[in-house]
């Protein structure tokens, strides 16, 4: 039997697996090579500051800077805090109304006075930089490496404070420095070092410049609360019991800064009690600052700025969610003051746009802190392609709004053409008797221009007149009838007047009660009654108010305003006027074809109305002619 031979074992075989990976895992990994390249970041940071910067034009239909530039000249031109309110009106108002902004209408005076109405822009733009700095700095102190996802959050910041931080008023400081309020307390929160005591200074300082102060140390309290909470329920989110004492004392110590300002006290008690008070509020719904942003959920293009500014809030909200949610899953941590600001602080901006700049600067600091809190940051990268499409979904928003601009000129070119310049200074060379009525907005402008020779009816400070003017107003508004114009002659007896073009109704109703136009330029008339004429000179009342004076004029919205009011007068100088529109306004402007129709349907019908009247008054005529020949 012969033996078999063994065979040789078989080589080990090499089993190669080509592993694919999935949809997600490619996604993930395509998100972070986006968000790692250098040449999508440049590009990303290029398209938003064109966004931002073509979302930001010169804005002059908010008047306050008028009187806060008068405000501030008091102030510095007598070393003082304290002002007469009454002082500027002929009307009822408050001297002792509590307002306190020495600090932030002195600065805008003496940067007016500096460089005019530049200064004041470049300020608002060392403004926004400075908030964007503060941003940026708390971004590197934590670790993390700038990249389209801060880009993003900075884009859509900057859409929500549009509708406060563009209008130059002292209100901008308030957003400064609520960022360094936030600034101070995250930092603290991440790095556990006590920086609590430089808030008494800040609000010592805050006091005396705005009034948004309030909503500062509103949060401050807000923070010590939910930190109290957390050193108690959730040790783990707690700042620790040394810092958190600090946080307590530095609070204290906030409070009794508050109390140095011009009124002591008495200013806190009179603010909240405006607040909560009927009457004082009552017409608080009327103005823009205190408009909801639920309503704007609705898309219209009449309001972008809200449009935008009200589903940005949503969009910031669904990100904190996404944010938290991951947080809280990864590390099973719960820090109740990061829930309880967000929530509060987004439910108070959404309610009124006053309040719209304070949530979306707590979201930008909540979102990287919590981040970071969980160890998570470059989950951000993770997404980059959402936020890439986020980032440039929003930022052709933006810049799908540049053609709905009626004003596109920045850093406060052709301020002039908003403001009634010419008017004034036609008022104040033919020295037309006082007192003189005006309407809410332009008294701003009056108060800076021609006090102290002439006073104003009211103003937009609102707070003086809430007794008696401020609702008079609104009651002259509800009753443009021969009797209400009887009324109110006869509670305000007045010879001239002053109103913006944009009250269109009110001028038609003077005019319709024997007042006769003067003159009237870009921005306002002046009516005076018939009663004045033999006071004036030849010059006064042979003053050119031909059509010509606009032929260079590009502004779509001064000039429709132009063409409603000028075709009151005659349909021949409304069509006039509408030429030089069709000229002059860009065809990149979307409303300009919609514009041109509606003109010239106006134009139709006051022709319609005009031939209409001549035909009554011919057969008038003829009736009277008929009476005559039977005679």
């Amino acid at each position: 039997m012969t033996k078999q031979k063994k065979k040789a074992p078989l080589p080990e075989q090499t089993i190669i697996v080509h592993q694919y990976p999935s949809f997600i895992e490619w996604l993930g990994r395509l998100s972070e090579k986006v968000s790692s390249n250098k040449v999508v970041f440049f590009l990303s940071l290029s398209v938003a500051l064109i966004a931002v910067i073509s979302y930001f034009p010169t804005l002059a239909d908010d008047y306050d800077i008028w009187f806060h530039l008068k405000y501030g000249e008091h102030f510095v031109r007598n070393l003082t805090w304290t002002i007469d309110h009454s002082q500027f009106s002929w009307t009822p108002s408050l001297p002792d109304w509590k307002y306190v902004t020495w600090i932030g209408s002195s600065i805008l005076y003496l940067v007016y006075l500096a460089a005019s109405g530049p200064g004041l822009y470049a300020l608002q733009w060392f403004i926004f930089i400075a908030i964007g700095a503060l941003l940026f700095y708390y971004i590197k102190s934590i670790g993390d490496l700038l990249d389209i996802s801060h880009i993003l959050g900075f884009l859509v910041l900057f859409v929500i404070l549009k509708l406060t931080i563009v209008y130059l008023k002292p209100e901008i400081f308030s957003t400064l420095f609520f960022v360094v309020t936030l600034f101070i307390y995250f930092q603290a929160k991440t790095s556990s070092k006590n920086l609590f005591w430089f808030y008494p200074l800040l609000f010592l300082v805050w006091v005396n410049t705005h009034g948004g102060f309030i909503f500062g140390i509103f949060f401050v309290s807000l923070a010590m609360i939910g930190e109290t909470a957390n050193f108690l329920f959730f040790k783990k989110s707690s700042l620790g019991g040394k810092v958190l004492l600090s946080f307590c004392l530095s609070l204290i110590l906030s409070y009794v800064a508050l109390l140095i300002n011009p009124y002591g006290l008495n200013y806190h008690i009179e603010i909240l009690h405006n607040l909560f008070s009927k009457e004082y509020m009552a017409e608080a719904g009327k103005l823009f600052a205190y408009f909801s942003l639920w309503h704007y959920l609705a898309f219209t293009r009449n309001m972008l700025n809200f449009v935008n500014a009200a589903w940005s809030f949503i969009l910031m909200a669904v990100l904190f969610i996404g944010v938290f949610l991951y947080a809280f899953l990864k590390t099973r941590h719960f820090d109740l003051t990061i829930i309880l600001i967000n929530v509060i602080f987004f439910f108070l901006g959404m309610s009124t746009a006053r309040a719209t700049m304070f949530f979306p600067l707590i979201w930008f600091f909540s979102c990287l802190y919590t981040l970071r809190k969980a160890d998570g940051l470059a989950v951000k990268r993770k997404v980059g392609l959402i936020t890439l499409s986020l980032l440039l979904v929003w930022s052709a928003n933006l810049m799908l709004t540049f053609p709905y601009l009626e004003h596109r000129y920045w850093f406060g070119v052709n301020l002039d053409e908003y403001v009634p310049k010419k008017e004034v200074e036609f008022l104040k060379k033919h020295k037309l008797p006082g007192p003189i009525f005006n309407d809410y907005v332009i008294g701003a402008y009056m108060i800076w221009k021609l006090y102290p020779d002439y006073k104003v009816f009211i103003d937009p400070r609102y707070g003086p007149y809430v007794k008696q003017v401020l609702p008079d107003w609104f009651k002259i508004k509800n009753d443009m009838t021969p009797a209400g114009f009887q009324k109110l002659m006869a509670k305000y007896p007045v010879k001239v007047a002053l109103l913006h073009m944009r009250e269109l109704t009110m001028i038609t109703w003077f005019l319709q009660n024997d007042w006769r136009l003067l003159y009237f330029h870009n921005a306002a008339v002046v009516l005076i009654d018939k009663s004045v004429i033999p006071y004036l000179s030849p010059e006064a009342l042979d003053t050119d108010l031909g059509t010509h004076r606009f032929v260079d004029l590009k502004n779509p919205g001064i000039l429709v305003n132009l063409f409603y009011f000028y075709t009151v007068i005659h349909p021949n100088y409304g069509r006039e006027i509408r030429a030089i529109y069709e000229k002059n306004v860009s065809n990149w402007y979307a409303y300009k074809d919609i514009k041109l129709t509606a003109m010239g349907q106006d134009i139709a019908q006051k022709e319609a109305e005009l031939k209409q009247k001549q035909l009554q008054l011919q057969q008038l005529q003829q009736q009277q002619q008929t009476q005559k020949s039977k005679r």
